[in-house]
């Protein structure tokens, strides 16, 4: 039999073009990406996190040009590492008659923190006066934490509030843990108030048209305090700042100027003037009959970061150089109404409420230190 001639199979020829054409489709990519981040363009298959992820990428590239919003994402996300430092918080705020330029009222409170977040260690002081034709000494008071163990020291008080003068001119420690476990209160973890921080920034501002506003705004360099920033300005009229913010603080206009230090690229300090709607003062009840007067209200706030990242210099209160005042709940909640309330059971059971919204104020006020250690840091 003759036999079968095989069939010469033609061999597969492998395109040896295909990486050139998926290396093509990734340039593409990320030129695109590239001219979105420096063009403010929203691309629709790019969610917020990739978009700041390549913002921040640009912004991290030395000796190229860089937008406001990649400045100002790259100093966001530096912020986020940082360990320890210390903080400053200033608040103002004051309303003058339109006519007279007479100051109705003047509030005023300075705070500065230091912080080693990775020992869980905080100091604090903080300032508050009150009053008009010039400020009246007011509230003083520091704190120290470590872990859960919570230390404060009232020097002054205002006039207005709660009555505290028998708490005044000593040391008090308070084991918050304990307070918490007695009203079995569920209170959030600093990585929790972190993730709500920045879940409330992303809630508040419409970073589409802050994209918008950033690129409207100037920006200079300047020598402040032997530091070179770059200084990001804006002003905003209230029609702005509705498309801006997406809830109703009562603003009318602002002005703000971003700090951040070229050096490291940390956003170190942020200024506002904030022209305030008189429909605020309603909603603080002392102030509430200046609503009705023609008056421009202003609200000034500023923070600034200091020493970042070096060791800050604070102990806790310790005996024998400080007498410390070591109170549980009820013995605080005693020494403040100034009588001896657990001898009395009867006593001590009409005062139940009383004492567990002592005790939630008190975690409150823990807790709102621990959120505004965190807030230059958690956005």
């Amino acid at each position: 039999m003759e036999k079968k001639k095989a069939r010469k199979t033609r061999p597969k020829t492998v395109n040896k073009f295909w990486p050139l054409g998926i290396g093509a489709i990734v340039i593409a990519a990320i030129i695109l990406l590239v001219f979105a981040s420096y063009f403010d363009i929203a691309l629709p298959f790019i969610s917020k996190r990739v978009s700041r992820t390549i913002d921040v990428a640009l912004g991290s590239v030395p000796l190229i040009p860089k937008t406001n919003r990649q400045l100002l994402f790259t100093a966001i996300y530096r912020n986020s590492q940082i360990a320890a430092s210390s903080e400053k918080f200033h608040l103002s705020l004051e309303a003058k008659e339109q006519k007279q330029n007479f100051p109705l009222l003047a509030f005023d409170t300075k705070t500065s923190f230091e912080s080693r977040k990775e020992k869980d260690q905080y100091a604090g002081s903080f300032e508050a006066s009150l009053g008009p034709r010039g400020f009246l000494p007011g509230l003083k008071a520091e704190t120290r934490e470590e872990d859960k163990d919570f230390y404060f020291y009232l020097g002054s008080f205002l006039p207005i509030g709660p009555d505290l003068h028998n708490l005044y001119g000593s040391w008090y420690r308070v084991d918050i843990a304990a307070v918490e476990s007695k009203l079995k209160a569920q209170t959030r973890s600093d990585k929790d108030l972190k993730k709500d921080i920045g879940k409330f920034f992303e809630s508040t501002v419409d970073e589409k048209n802050l994209a918008q506003a950033l690129r409207k705004a100037s920006r200079t360099r300047a020598k402040i305090n032997g530091t070179i920033v770059e200084k990001i300005s804006l002003t905003l009229s209230k029609k702005e700042i509705s498309s801006l913010v997406k809830k109703n603080f009562n603003i009318r206009e602002a002005k703000i100027d971003l700090l951040i230090e070229v050096k490291s690229g940390y956003l170190v300090a942020v200024d506002a003037d904030l022209g305030m709607e008189k429909e605020v003062l309603k909603t603080l009840k002392i102030f509430e009959s200046l609503a009705a007067k023609e008056a421009d209200l202003t609200l000034k706030v500023s923070t600034a970061l200091e020493r970042i990242n070096q060791d800050q210099k604070f102990e806790l209160p310790k005996e024998p150089a400080v007498k410390v005042k070591e109170k549980g709940l009820l013995e605080l909640y005693e020494e403040v109404q100034g009588q001896k309330l657990s001898d009395d059971p009867f006593a001590l059971f009409k005062v139940t409420k009383e004492l567990g919204e002592f005790g939630s104020d008190l975690i409150t006020i823990e807790r709102l230190i621990h959120v505004l250690v965190l807030s230059p840091t958690a956005l």
